[in-house]
């Protein structure tokens, strides 16, 4: 991405945030956190609604690990927000207005290289 953008470009990432695969909501309501934050690991996992399914999977890591891969591609992070679901956004979305679901960060070129 780093070659192809240009100079006065900026790159806009968004991912789900590290935080969202290691927590679990139980039915009372608590929200357990139940593997460490930091590291790199695996997860795996399934929505289904309104009949649909949907499997996936992929690898949980800290922002700090974010930060170091686009700042040794040649970019700087120049905001990084963590989106809230507005209030009215429904009964689904309500636990990601206590947690973090998004991470979006933007980034721009530094350097000589291009």
């Amino acid at each position: 991405m780093r070659r192809v953008l240009r100079r006065a470009g900026a790159l806009v990432v968004s991912c789900v945030h590290p935080t969202a695969d290691l927590v679990h909501f139980a039915d009372d309501g608590r929200t357990l956190f139940d593997q460490p934050y930091f590291g790199r690991k695996r997860f795996d996992g399934a929505e289904e609604r309104d009949g649909l399914r949907m499997e996936f999977g992929g690898w949980a890591q800290p922002i700090e690990a974010y930060a170091t891969a686009l700042a040794e591609a040649g970019f700087a992070i120049t905001a990084l927000r963590e989106p809230v679901p507005d209030p009215g956004a429904g009964e689904r979305l309500e636990r990601w207005t206590r947690l973090p679901l998004f991470l979006w960060l933007k980034a721009r070129p530094f350097g000589d290289g291009a």
